[in-house]
């Protein structure tokens, strides 16, 4: 018997009982998945870096702030004593 069509050549069944369509398929799908995967993962990815970067930024302005908070408060206190003696003497008879 000659066979002149490709399906006479190849086996009906693959070991685990798939078609050799099926395998390709299910290769197909499996290559698709990781495709999708990878992208997937590389958009984590460059969200995380960018919310660590913004964490980052934000820690760096609380702490500027804070910085300049301080000279603020100290300059409140030096103030507050100059100002007492300052009305104190205003108020002396004189």
């Amino acid at each position: 018997m000659i066979c002149y069509n490709i399906n006479c050549l190849l086996p009906k069944t693959t070991p685990a009982g798939l078609t050799p369509y099926q395998v390709y398929r299910n290769n197909q799908r499996e290559k698709k998945g990781k495709k999708l995967l990878e992208e997937k993962n590389g958009v984590i990815e460059k969200t995380l870096f960018d919310l660590k970067s913004t964490q980052n930024q934000l820690i760096q302005s609380e702490k500027m702030a804070s910085l300049g908070e301080l000279p603020a408060g100290i300059a409140h206190e030096i103030q507050n004593p100059l100002n007492f003696y300052t009305e104190f003497i205003i108020s002396l008879p004189q």
